[in-house]
């Protein structure tokens, strides 16, 4: 069977479950933590169609709750989708970097300044981009064994960072990249047209309390 040229995906965008560190309102990035108790707690297993793609960041945080989600289902593995190397910022709260001025003008610029010692926003939009790229080529070959009828969607899920998804909303829908920032566990509902290795986003909507 040849790879479809043209398909709708309906994707899924779920930021990972709470960790220690987001309890305690801490930037974390490069730090590989676990779920917390009351993250694991949080997280139900998702009814998904049988044929559902899964991909995953390949933090512990996200393995743990695609495993979690889809616990029957074994996720691909997006090795740019780690989330933005904090710096000097990295499992500290607000409260710990009140003093620290740079954090102050940091805060004054809306955010938008880069982090100390951190990773680049540019290389950080950059793979994160790269990551969703290589999951729809991924999607595009595994159609191959999928007995698709005309108009049927291919269902597909990301488990990733915060920063991961409001890259790729801000991307898609074209607005800021502040407008899509998403608690543990929530997330987003995509529909897209893949055709000949391009993309259009049809619609979108917030998960909210509906993981699927």
């Amino acid at each position: 069977m040849e790879v479809c040229s043209e398909f709708i995906i309906n994707l899924y965008l779920i930021r990972h479950g709470m960790t220690k560190a987001n309890e305690e309102k801490r930037y974390i990035g490069r730090t590989d933590e676990p779920l917390s108790i009351n993250g694991k707690a949080m997280l139900k297993r998702a009814e998904v169609p049988r044929d559902t793609i899964v991909f995953s960041g390949p933090m512990k945080r996200c393995m743990e709750t695609s495993e979690k989600l889809f616990p029957n289902i074994r996720p691909y593995v997006i090795r740019q989708w780690t989330e933005i190397d904090f710096g000097d910022f990295e499992m500290k709260n607000a409260a710990e970097l009140s003093s620290d001025p740079y954090y102050q003008k940091w805060i004054d610029s809306g955010a938008r300044m880069e982090f100390p010692n951190g990773e680049p926003k540019h290389a950080f939009r950059r793979r994160t981009l790269e990551g969703f790229h290589e999951c729809l080529s991924i999607i595009s070959y595994q159609t191959r064994d999928l007995p698709l009828g005309p108009g049927e969607p291919i269902t597909a899920a990301a488990v990733l960072h915060g920063g991961n998804i409001m890259i790729l909303m801000s991307a898609l829908v074209g607005r800021d990249y502040f407008e899509f920032m998403t608690e543990p566990g929530d997330g987003y509902k995509l529909s897209l047209t893949y055709r000949d290795g391009s993309y259009q986003l049809n619609n979108y909507r917030r998960l909210g309390n509906d993981i699927l």
